[in-house]
């Protein structure tokens, strides 16, 4: 929800092989093929062909081995807490009741979608269309957001006070461009997704589906089975998919929403009523118990404008269709196994190329450890996490930071005024490392021996009421975004702070007994891509106290963007799968991100004694192995179907060019590997693009 500048939007999970000095592995390379001419495939193009993606992932990479060594620690904790009874209301209760209500197929699987027959009723109740609008703030109250997104974050321009947030939403398909576009690849997904409700649909039992049938639209149909019901499922279908791509009309593209002032428009909420007059926005809110607040965030005014004429334009019974459907899809994979089935067929098979599904034990231990998150993490902690690991880190942190701060300095295109704020923004950096120092409080949420899907429904109205706790309580700097056991790492904006769980701090990123060239290459280039973020094309419009603010002057704010649109063309230019474009404009935080992040780490690491005398090891310089170490983090296959996904809704580029493309506009790598104007990823000097 917050917006985090991370460097992997999701992750996936198998233990390295240690070979010859720790964290440079030769045999993942290929050194058949020039540096110079590929250097993603000459890095670890062997590690590639021995790494095929599994069957049960739609992609297979570093991030992933990462997150295999981390299922080991999970798993333990799930065994540990399922192990025997621990008191109502203990944080071992909690997992492993949890736990237990998704392994427990037996109950799912005799209960079927009944545990949603409550809500079901609920929407068939539906007479009006102020009955709809009311029972939309319901589903906000359960932890549902089935056209609109909310959260409670700090104000972008007043950083110290929180605001509630409002966002376009309503599609199930991951973006607009799935409904509105129409190559083949969008076709296939869009006929493959009809398929999919129609499936749905079909497997309620035949009281649901004569409550979800019984209206006019639908013949008042008594007969719900066979060949009529499908035909009945199938313009149920055809009625969502037509909605949603009236929704998918009004909404803002992604690439629009990457931009922090488009996106923050303040209001009161009798203003935002008055641009949605189905709507009474005080009455709306009431109903999840939003406290009383002078002013909101509405991210897109467009989408709750078209929203608003849709309520009044669309028969009640395609909204109660509708509505039905997202709450079905929402929770589909935690009831029986046959709905869950036909999830993953559509989400996995058809989405993401994945071919087969994990198994039960996996998928709910993941489950689990997402909804509970900082409860397991305080398990995982005590387990996995080494403290000397904080230590080293934060030695590279400040090594970094000082290092980015000489960078600033000696900067030739920035005036002196603008170098001023962004020092004084550097200087300000909170830093995070590991785990919190104040945990989330989950006394309030319950979780019993009930139906899974019971379960994972009172962590989301938990979730939901402790927000608005939160609220009351104001600002709290210390709060964690992610939970410590997450392999990944994130830039704040609004707290101007950089974040790194203890779950990133592994290898490939993080080496406790290899040589600095590699963690500099690695976990240095992560931090140093953090760190980039607060200066990247969005990051650099918060200002040190996290506030959306012009800190710029106009000719240094110009000067900025000519550099970074080099960016965008470079990247506009690279295809995947041959045919595909790479969205410049899309990528250009991440890729800025990773340039910085990368020069940032080289001339720190630089400042070690390896980086001085650049000797060798097992055959390779320092600089050697400080560049094959940053391609070493970008390890990955991916199925043809995730790559189609990721490409049209994903701000990281592609993985291969992550792990040679911002190496291409610094001269230590071609001095490193020799790379003359004859090789194929040669970059004449004057194109090469040095902004941090």
């Amino acid at each position: 929800m917050r917006k985090l500048l991370a460097i992997l939007f999701g992750a996936g999970l198998a233990l390295q092989v240690q070979a010859q000095s720790e964290g440079i592995h030769l045999e993942y390379m290929n050194q058949s093929v020039k540096p110079g001419d590929d250097f993603y495939e000459y890095a670890i193009g062997n590690w590639r062909k021995m790494n095929p993606v599994p069957p049960s992932e739609s992609r297979w990479g570093s991030f992933n081995e990462v997150n295999e060594n981390n299922k080991k620690v999970l798993k333990e904790i799930m065994k540990e807490c399922t192990a025997k009874s621990y008191p109502m209301g203990s944080s071992k209760q909690k997992i492993g009741d949890y736990y237990r209500s998704g392994m427990d197929s037996t109950l799912n699987n005799r209960l079927r979608d009944s545990p949603l027959r409550r809500y079901y009723a609920e929407i068939n109740g539906i007479k009006t269309r102020q009955q709809m609008v009311t029972l939309l703030g319901k589903f906000m109250s359960w932890g549902s957001r089935p056209l609109y997104g909310f959260y409670i974050d700090q104000d972008q321009k007043i950083s110290s006070k929180l605001i509630p947030y409002f966002s376009q939403g309503g599609l199930t398909l991951p973006d607009r461009d799935y409904y509105l576009k129409n190559d083949a690849d969008k076709v296939k997904i869009r006929e493959a997704y009809t398929k999919y409700i129609s499936n749905m649909f079909m497997l309620m039992d035949t009281v649901t589906k004569k409550m979800l049938f019984k209206g006019k639209r639908y013949g008042n149909n008594v007969s719900v089975s066979g060949e009529k019901g499908r035909k009945l499922a199938d313009q149920a279908a055809a009625d969502i998919i037509a909605l949603e791509t009236k929704l998918a009309e009004g909404s803002m593209d992604k690439v629009s929403r990457r931009d922090p002032y488009k996106v923050y428009n303040k209001m009161t909420l009798a203003d935002f009523s008055a641009i949605t007059k189905n709507i009474n926005w005080a009455e709306q809110t009431a109903l999840y118990n939003l406290p009383p607040t002078d002013s909101v965030i509405v991210g897109q005014p467009d989408y709750f404008k078209k929203l608003d004429e849709l309520i009044s334009s669309e028969p009640i019974e395609v909204w109660k269709t509708y509505l039905t459907w997202r709450l079905l899809n929402s929770y589909a994979g935690y009831l029986s196994d046959d709905f869950s089935e036909e999830s993953f067929n559509f989400s996995g098979k058809v989405l993401s190329g994945t071919k087969v599904r994990k198994p039960r034990w996996e998928r709910v231990m993941m489950n689990t450890d997402g909804s509970l998150g900082e409860l397991v993490g305080q398990i995982y902690v005590e387990m996995a996490f080494r403290p000397e690991a904080k230590k080293r880190m934060l030695e590279l942190v400040n090594n970094l930071q000082e290092t980015f701060r000489e960078r600033i300095n000696k900067n030739d295109w920035m005036s002196a005024e603008t170098k001023k704020a962004a020092l004084e923004k550097l200087g300000t950096f909170m830093v995070k490392i590991g785990y919190p120092d104040k945990w989330d409080d989950f006394s309030k949420l319950e979780i019993r021996k009930q139906s899974y899907v019971q379960n994972v429904i009172s962590t989301g109205k938990w979730r939901m009421m402790d927000m608005m706790e939160k609220y009351k309580k104001g600002v709290d700097r210390t709060e964690w975004m992610m939970s410590p056991q997450t392999v990944n790492a994130y830039y704040n904006p609004t707290n101007n702070e950089i974040v790194f769980p203890a779950g990133i701090l592994q290898p490939p990123f993080f080496y406790f007994n290899a040589d600095d060239a590699v963690n500099y290459g690695a976990i240095g280039g992560v931090i140093g891509h953090e760190m980039t973020h607060g200066f990247d094309d969005e990051g650099r419009k918060y200002d040190a106290k996290g506030n959306l603010k012009e800190w710029w002057t106009k000719e240094d704010a110009e000067r900025f963007d000519k550099k970074a649109e080099k960016i965008v063309e470079q990247f506009n230019n690279y295809m995947v799968l041959d045919t595909i474009p790479v969205n410049g404009k899309l990528t250009l935080g991440e890729n800025l991100a990773d340039l910085g992040g990368v020069a940032i780490a080289y001339a720190a690491f630089k400042k070690t004694e390896q980086g001085k005398k650049n000797e060798k090891i097992d055959g390779l310089t320092a600089d050697q192995r400080f560049f094959i170490s940053w391609a070493n983090c970008w390890k990955n296959n991916s199925t043809n179907q995730a790559v189609k996904m990721l490409i049209s809704t994903d701000p990281h580029a592609p993985a291969n060019l992550r792990g040679f493309a911002p190496l291409t506009h610094h001269d230590a790598f071609y001095e490193a590997f020799n790379i003359k104007p004859s090789d194929k990823q040669f970059r004449e000097p004057t194109e090469r693009i040095t902004i941090w």
